[in-house]
């Protein structure tokens, strides 16, 4: 069974088209894969980051209990 040939062309140019558009989606995905991969890492060290300002302020919170005791310990030994 024949084709018509300008039918034929017609399905061709479609078919270009529709793999250039494919080309083209799977970039974007490629793309978009990399971005998700890159703010993921950003979160994980923005997590690292809160836990390690926690650390600090917590042992800023010691340090200044420990010197208000101090304090208070030589109000009593040098008023």
């Amino acid at each position: 069974m024949a084709v018509p040939r300008t039918e034929y062309e017609s399905l061709q140019s479609e078919t270009a088209v529709l793999k250039q558009k494919n080309a083209d989606y799977i970039e974007r995905n490629s793309k978009l894969a990399e971005r998700v991969s890159k703010l993921q890492t950003q979160v994980r060290e923005n997590l690292e980051s809160e836990e390690l300002v926690r650390n600090v302020q917590e042992a800023k919170d010691d340090l200044e209990n420990e010197y208000e005791v101090v304090k208070k310990r030589l109000e009593h030994v040098d008023p």
